[in-house]
């Protein structure tokens, strides 16, 4: 899905630095990275402006379920980077909604809409029959299709659209868990 180079990519260009690629098909590819010096006035403001919201005090239990592993992984490792949650993955729908009828006591479950044999679309509904649906963050590399679009539309969820940025993907899951049904 490009994800991880399009993180790479943002942290790049908050950095005010420059990339080069270099690639020979089928033998190699190259990423050359060059970071300017910063003056000392840049240097400060370029702290400032990067410093993450304090988060340290939250908590909560997390279910993440997208069908592609390594995009669990890196969520996972996004979460715990600055926070200490109880996070659970799975690439299974099925087993998601297994978890959250065996009333894991899930604070939040994060879902990829577009999966094999149960899809988010089905995890949100079962999560709308508990009352559970203040509690789920959605997200999808397919927001152009009509199912999806309608499906969001009809039950007014926002989206995070693959690839998304690593702070609104931060913001949402803190706005999430600090607000009270």
């Amino acid at each position: 899905a490009g994800i991880g180079l399009s993180i790479c990519e943002k942290i790049i260009s908050n950095h005010k630095a420059v990339y080069t690629v270099h690639s020979k098909e089928g033998e190699f590819t190259e990423f050359e990275i060059t970071f300017k010096q910063p003056s000392a006035g840049e240097e400060k403001e370029t702290r400032e402006e990067t410093v993450p919201p304090q988060a340290r005090d939250f908590h909560g239990k997390i279910l993440i379920v997208d069908d592609e592993a390594y995009l669990l992984d890196l969520m996972k490792e996004i979460l715990l980077s600055e926070n200490e949650f109880e996070i659970t993955t799975t690439t299974s729908g099925k087993e998601a909604i297994d978890l959250i009828e065996r009333n894991e006591g899930f604070d939040l479950v994060i879902s990829d809409i577009r999966m094999p044999e149960v899809d988010g679309m089905q995890i949100y509904d079962f999560l709308k029959q508990k009352k559970m649906e203040s509690r789920v963050i959605m997200v999808t590399a397919d927001t152009y299709s009509e199912d999806v679009a309608a499906f969001l539309k009809k039950n007014k969820i926002r989206c995070l659209r693959k690839p998304f940025e690593l702070m609104k993907f931060k913001q949402q899951v803190l706005e999430k868990l600090s607000w009270k049904p």
